[in-house]
């Protein structure tokens, strides 16, 4: 199972956010907690790149800032774990704003 989306809950990734307690839960994992277990993705690509873009051109990074997106999954392999934006040197975007939010994107093997 993969679930994603844009949960409009802009708690931290581990407190203060019901909907990800909920989900986590429910024994779904969140492939940015480096556990090193199976879920946890095994290669982070912009991940300190938050997904609420604000519809400004310079991209907004901050490991630690609230996420509002997340791709939750049941136990599987995990290769790589995207938030997809293509940026230049001094991190603003190319071209279009793509949205009001960056796309997150998942490598997965299933069971």
């Amino acid at each position: 199972v993969i679930i994603g989306g844009d949960f409009n809950s802009a708690g931290y990734r581990t407190s203060g956010n019901g909907v990800y307690r909920t989900i986590t839960g429910a024994g779904y994992l969140d492939p940015l907690v480096r556990t090193g277990k199976l879920g946890a993705a095994e290669e982070l690509v912009r991940s300190d790149l938050k997904t609420v873009t604000k519809m400004s051109r310079r991209a907004p990074r901050d490991r630690w800032a609230p996420m509002v997106d997340h791709l939750f999954v049941s136990r599987m392999r995990v290769e790589e774990w995207e938030t997809v934006a293509r940026l230049d040197r001094s991190g603003r975007y190319i071209g279009t704003i793509p949205s009001d939010h960056n796309m997150i994107r998942v490598t997965v093997y299933l069971p």
